[in-house]
Protein backbone atom coordinates (compact mmCIF):
# COMPACT_ATOMS: atom_id res chain seq x y z
CA UNK A 1 0.00 0.00 0.00
CA UNK A 2 2.76 2.26 1.04
CA UNK A 3 4.24 1.77 -2.50
CA UNK A 4 1.06 2.75 -4.59
CA UNK A 5 0.49 6.04 -2.04
CA UNK A 6 4.34 6.79 -3.06
CA UNK A 7 3.64 6.45 -6.83
CA UNK A 8 0.13 8.24 -6.92
CA UNK A 9 2.04 11.51 -5.02
CA UNK A 10 4.46 11.33 -7.31
CA UNK A 11 2.17 11.67 -10.04
CA UNK A 12 0.23 14.44 -8.40
CA UNK A 13 3.79 16.51 -7.87
CA UNK A 14 4.09 15.92 -11.94
CA UNK A 15 0.89 17.56 -13.14
CA UNK A 16 0.88 20.47 -10.29
CA UNK A 17 4.45 21.16 -11.76
CA UNK A 18 3.09 20.72 -15.29
CA UNK A 19 0.17 23.24 -15.10
CA UNK A 20 2.41 25.65 -13.28
CA UNK A 21 4.87 25.52 -15.68
CA UNK A 22 1.88 25.80 -18.70
CA UNK A 23 0.65 28.54 -16.21
CA UNK A 24 4.08 30.46 -16.08
CA UNK A 25 5.05 30.07 -19.38
CA UNK A 26 1.81 31.95 -20.54
CA UNK A 27 2.10 34.54 -18.67
CA UNK A 28 6.05 34.89 -19.72
CA UNK A 29 4.93 35.73 -23.14
CA UNK A 30 6.09 39.30 -24.34
CA UNK A 31 3.83 42.11 -24.69
CA UNK A 32 5.78 43.80 -28.07
CA UNK A 33 8.62 43.37 -29.94
CA UNK A 34 11.32 41.63 -28.29
CA UNK A 35 14.59 43.49 -29.40
CA UNK A 36 17.11 41.98 -32.30
CA UNK A 37 20.30 42.18 -32.52
CA UNK A 38 21.04 43.29 -36.48
CA UNK A 39 23.95 41.86 -38.11
CA UNK A 40 23.85 38.53 -35.49
CA UNK A 41 20.30 37.63 -35.21
CA UNK A 42 19.59 35.17 -38.39
CA UNK A 43 16.10 34.18 -41.08
CA UNK A 44 14.09 31.70 -39.34
CA UNK A 45 13.61 30.65 -42.88
CA UNK A 46 16.77 31.49 -45.37
CA UNK A 47 19.34 31.51 -42.84
CA UNK A 48 20.60 34.76 -43.69
CA UNK A 49 21.75 37.12 -41.39
CA UNK A 50 19.48 40.47 -40.47
CA UNK A 51 21.29 43.30 -41.53
CA UNK A 52 18.19 45.77 -43.16
CA UNK A 53 16.06 45.94 -40.01
CA UNK A 54 13.40 48.37 -42.31
CA UNK A 55 12.48 45.00 -43.83
CA UNK A 56 12.45 42.48 -40.43
CA UNK A 57 9.57 40.78 -39.35
CA UNK A 58 9.35 38.91 -35.97
CA UNK A 59 6.96 36.06 -34.80
CA UNK A 60 6.08 35.08 -31.26
CA UNK A 61 4.79 31.80 -30.87
CA UNK A 62 2.63 30.46 -27.81
CA UNK A 63 5.42 28.45 -26.60
CA UNK A 64 7.89 31.50 -26.42
CA UNK A 65 10.02 31.10 -29.71
CA UNK A 66 10.93 34.32 -30.81
CA UNK A 67 11.33 33.65 -34.69
CA UNK A 68 12.81 36.47 -36.55
CA UNK A 69 12.90 37.02 -40.90
CA UNK A 70 14.92 39.34 -43.17
CA UNK A 71 11.91 39.61 -45.45
CA UNK A 72 8.29 39.85 -45.52
CA UNK A 73 8.74 36.44 -48.36
CA UNK A 74 10.47 34.44 -45.50
CA UNK A 75 7.98 35.12 -42.98
CA UNK A 76 5.24 33.88 -44.97
CA UNK A 77 6.61 30.99 -46.25
CA UNK A 78 7.72 29.92 -43.04
CA UNK A 79 4.36 30.30 -41.19
CA UNK A 80 3.17 28.30 -45.11
CA UNK A 81 5.37 25.30 -44.05
CA UNK A 82 4.90 25.27 -40.55
CA UNK A 83 1.87 26.57 -39.61
CA UNK A 84 3.21 27.89 -35.64
CA UNK A 85 0.90 28.81 -33.04
CA UNK A 86 1.06 32.55 -32.97
CA UNK A 87 1.05 34.44 -30.12
CA UNK A 88 1.69 37.98 -32.56
CA UNK A 89 3.74 38.83 -35.34
CA UNK A 90 5.13 42.57 -36.12
CA UNK A 91 6.37 43.96 -38.83
CA UNK A 92 9.48 46.58 -39.12
CA UNK A 93 8.41 49.82 -39.91
CA UNK A 94 9.72 50.51 -43.48
CA UNK A 95 10.50 54.13 -43.11
CA UNK A 96 10.83 54.65 -39.03
CA UNK A 97 12.58 53.46 -36.30
CA UNK A 98 9.31 51.20 -35.09
CA UNK A 99 7.53 47.82 -35.28
CA UNK A 100 3.67 47.01 -36.91
CA UNK A 101 1.80 44.72 -35.07
CA UNK A 102 0.10 42.19 -37.45
CA UNK A 103 -3.48 43.36 -37.12
CA UNK A 104 -2.35 47.02 -38.37
CA UNK A 105 0.01 46.00 -41.57
CA UNK A 106 -0.27 46.78 -44.72
CA UNK A 107 2.62 47.34 -47.45
CA UNK A 108 3.82 48.96 -50.23
CA UNK A 109 6.31 48.10 -53.08
CA UNK A 110 9.81 48.24 -52.24
CA UNK A 111 12.94 48.58 -54.92
CA UNK A 112 15.01 45.92 -53.12
CA UNK A 113 14.84 43.26 -50.31
CA UNK A 114 16.79 41.12 -48.82
CA UNK A 115 15.31 38.38 -50.25
CA UNK A 116 13.48 39.88 -53.30
CA UNK A 117 10.01 39.81 -52.25
CA UNK A 118 10.18 43.65 -52.56
CA UNK A 119 7.55 44.61 -50.26
CA UNK A 120 7.89 47.03 -47.27
CA UNK A 121 5.25 47.30 -43.96
CA UNK A 122 3.79 50.30 -43.34
CA UNK A 123 0.29 50.77 -42.13
CA UNK A 124 -1.62 52.53 -44.54
CA UNK A 125 -0.24 50.94 -47.67
CA UNK A 126 -1.77 50.31 -50.87
CA UNK A 127 -1.04 46.65 -50.54
CA UNK A 128 -3.18 44.25 -47.81
CA UNK A 129 -1.86 41.61 -46.00
CA UNK A 130 -3.61 39.10 -48.17
CA UNK A 131 -2.47 40.69 -51.49
CA UNK A 132 1.60 40.32 -49.81
CA UNK A 133 0.91 36.77 -48.24
CA UNK A 134 -0.49 35.68 -51.91
CA UNK A 135 2.49 37.50 -53.75
CA UNK A 136 4.96 36.04 -51.26
CA UNK A 137 3.86 32.38 -51.89
CA UNK A 138 3.19 32.48 -55.74
CA UNK A 139 6.72 34.12 -56.42
CA UNK A 140 9.40 31.55 -57.58
CA UNK A 141 12.18 31.57 -55.36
Amino acid sequence: MKHWTGIIAVGVVVIVAAVLLVTRSASNLPSGPVDVVWDRAVCGHCGMRIRDPHFAVQLQTKRGAIVNFDDTGCFFRYVAARHPETHAVYFHHAHAERWIALQSVSFEKAAQTPKGFNLAAVEHGPISLVQAREHCLQRQQ
